[in-house]
């Protein structure tokens, strides 16, 4: 499927459903260790459903829309996100975890994954604020109950750990809850 999805993107640079299979399957056939090609196919295949994203179906509500639209960018940024993963740029990955947070800021599972790569990579403070994000988002978007709880209860821990008390716990909380990067 991937191999067909890029034989039609040469064809059709900007074609939609194509970008979509490789983006959303490019990943899975990468692996851990995908060759540069791979890597680069994906990255292009991510650029061009971000940038060639299509117009509202009309048998879509405006609700439905938006689910479907940001189901689509996410797909796109965890593609990004994936390659500069497998190229070892960590720079690169919170760049596009930024982009995907600003794109879709009610993404409680782009939260908590951003939180943990800020966490491996011992950025203590934006990953607190990241797992305190995961943990506060409500609505469609929010992980599930047992996810939420596990978000929340590390921040608390770690938070305490970090700060030695938890002094200040409640205004990163409700700051998280209205948006989803930390204020520079």
């Amino acid at each position: 499927l991937v191999q067909k999805a890029q034989d039609i993107l040469k064809q059709d640079p900007k074609n939609f459903r194509a970008a979509y299979f490789v983006a959303l399957y490019g990943p899975k056939v990468g692996g851990a260790n995908p060759s540069p090609d791979v890597q680069s196919e994906v990255s292009d295949a991510a650029k061009v459903m971000l940038d060639n994203m299509p117009q509202k179906p009309a048998n879509l509500s405006d609700e439905q829309w938006t689910t479907a639209k940001a189901q689509l960018t996410s797909i796109a940024y965890n593609a990004q996100v994936w390659v500069a993963s497998t190229k070892k740029d960590p720079a690169a990955v919170e760049d596009a975890y930024k982009q995907w947070l600003q794109a879709d800021p009610g993404n409680a599972a782009a939260s908590a994954s951003y939180a943990k790569t800020l966490y491996e990579d011992k950025k203590i403070p934006q990953a607190l604020y990241e797992y305190a994000r995961a943990a506060s988002v409500e609505g469609p978007t929010a992980l599930p109950d047992a996810g939420k709880q596990q978000a929340l209860n590390f921040f608390k821990t770690e938070y305490k750990n970090y700060h030695g008390n938890d002094d200040g716990e409640d205004q990163i909380l409700q700051q998280a809850k209205t948006s989803p990067l930390p204020p520079d």
